[in-house]
């Protein structure tokens, strides 16, 4: 039997005791259909068509991560050599595509909807100059009175039909349905780059894109509160799909590297059983426009796992509290100015600033102002999360890893200050000697070994 008919029967029998029609809205109404092309899954229903018109006119810049530099780890070679990642138009509208399919850990790791990104990606400040420029677009077509009807209809809209309207400005769609239903949203649109849908109701989000013109990939994603459904596919056979329902977290992957389908449990055991697959799926999901968390070998994750590694200490602790207690100094300037530096470096300087607001003594002055500079702070960086949930700093394998991708000594030095407290070894300055020693202890104490 063909390689990959093994592989989609294999992903059939993995999931058909959990998914049935992952991405079809309920059959309880009856409504119109846009025109879809041969063998492509109908539009959600939409008996209650309404006038449409472009509602997200403006485009955001990319926000790359930065260079690295010296201190930090060698970034990972290229995923997959998978037809998932022939470049077409999900690479085109990535950033539109990226702002409603975004996700994030909520306690215990489970991967769920970031609404709080949904809420920035669909702010009032966007959303009203969406729509002043809807309105003034519309101006020279019809009445006033209509165009500021059609105007206010974008500014109540939920976030995810907004975000999902700004992936139909980018994608050039033409023709357009909105229907509602009871409590149940149905969008779709078709033409231009994309045929898509999006299903909004209480608690569940259901979006499905593909592409009119080569390569013809298709994107799926169903959310209903905890639980999650993703799937990529190529018309070659090549696809992957994810499952977290209860306490499953199926993965099925049909990649030229291998084949896999299995329950890990969650996302973090997935990673811990098998990295290398983990490497390769990640980085091809987000190519294809999903935003998921970083993944542990992600640049800006293994940035801050180093700095973690690295508490303040010696002369750099004595100035750190020595700044602190400048914030009761009697000269307004100097209070000032150690007040903008614990700002500025309190990604760095955060668990001195905890230590300090637990002091019951600690001066009403200097309490005001670092309460001040932690409500100033923004959410918690992803990869902070990302490190939690994987427990990374307490991985010796991870860090094993991550020693052979350090270039500079006295960074070397944190992690491997660190393996030495988790393994009770010492492999020196050589990650092939941390791997041997590591793995012979392990052995020796019955536990895996890394080639487990």
């Amino acid at each position: 039997m063909d390689r990959r008919l093994l592989a989609l029967a294999t992903l059939s029998l993995a999931l058909a005791m959990v998914v049935a029609a992952p991405l079809r809205a309920d059959d309880d109404g009856d409504g119109a259909k846009p025109p879809a092309a041969p063998e492509s899954p109908a539009a959600p229903e939409a008996p209650a068509p309404e006038p449409d018109e472009d509602a997200s006119p403006e485009r955001l810049p990319a926000n790359p991560l930065p260079a690295p530099t010296p201190d930090e780890p060698a970034p990972p070679p290229p995923a997959s050599s998978s037809a998932l990642l022939t470049t077409g138009a999900f690479e085109k509208l990535a950033e539109p595509i990226g702002e409603l399919l975004t996700f994030t850990f909520e306690d215990g790791g489970r991967l769920v909807i970031d609404r709080d990104a949904l809420g920035h990606a669909a702010s009032d400040e966007r959303r009203n100059a969406a729509a002043d420029e809807l309105a003034k677009l519309l101006g020279g077509r019809m009445n006033q009175k209509h165009a500021a009807r059609q105007a206010d209809r974008v500014r109540g809209m939920a976030a995810e039909e907004f975000l999902f309207d700004r992936i139909r400005y980018h994608a050039g769609g033409g023709g357009s349905r909105r229907g509602q239903m009871g409590g149940r949203r149905n969008l779709s649109f078709w033409g231009g780059l994309l045929r898509a849908q999006c299903e909004i109701a209480q608690g569940r989000v259901v979006v499905e894109l593909e592409e009119l013109a080569e390569p013809k990939r298709v994107i799926r994603m169903r959310s209903d509160g905890t639980d999650l459904f993703i799937r990529a596919e190529h018309p070659n056979g090549d696809a992957i799909e994810i499952l977290q329902t209860g306490r499953r977290f199926i993965v099925v992957s049909i990649l030229p590297e291998g084949v896999t389908a299995a329950d890990f449990g969650s996302l973090a055991r997935w990673w811990a059983a098998r990295p290398e697959e983990a490497s390769r799926v990640g980085p091809c999901l987000a190519q294809l426009g999903f935003r998921l968390p970083p993944w542990p070998n992600d640049l800006e994750v293994r940035v801050e796992v180093l700095h973690r590694l690295a508490p303040l200490a010696g002369d750099e602790l004595e100035a750190a509290r020595a700044l602190i207690a400048s914030l009761e100094d009697d000269d307004f300037e100097v209070r000032e100015e150690a007040t903008a530096e614990i700002t500025e470096r309190y990604r760095r300087l955060r668990t001195l600033v905890a230590d300090a607001l637990a002091d019951p003594e600690l001066g009403l002055e200097s309490r005001g102002r670092l309460e001040q500079v932690v409500a100033a702070q923004p959410p918690e960086p992803a990869a902070a999360r990302v490190i939690e949930a994987y427990g990374l700093t307490s991985d010796a394998d991870y860090l094993i890893e991550l020693l052979g991708d350090v270039p500079v000594a006295e960074t070397r030095a944190r992690v491997t200050a660190r393996l030495r407290e988790l393994t009770g070894v010492d492999g020196g300055d050589d990650p092939a000697a941390w791997r041997r020693l590591w793995d012979a202890k392990r052995a020796a104490e019955g536990g895996p070994t890394d080639g487990d």
